[in-house]
């Protein structure tokens, strides 16, 4: 689950280039928003460790989680 949360490099220049040619915001932007993006994800993978002991998921939901 932890793999598919982080973005890879590739991944992140990636979505840079889409948002830059959509023109909706500049490098710097973009920059700022993957770095966001990545803090986001790193406090809810650390609320989701903290959680994980009280919270049970069911097979669905577990499948949902890995996509």
């Amino acid at each position: 689950m932890r793999d598919t949360l982080i973005a890879s490099k590739d991944q992140a220049q990636e979505l840079e280039l889409v948002l830059r040619r959509k023109g909706k915001t500049s490098m710097k932007k973009a920059k700022k928003n993957i770095k966001n993006f990545k803090k986001f994800i790193q406090s809810v993978r650390r609320t989701v460790v903290i959680n994980q002991d009280h919270v049970l998921l069911s097979p669905s939901q577990e499948k949902q989680e890995r996509l």
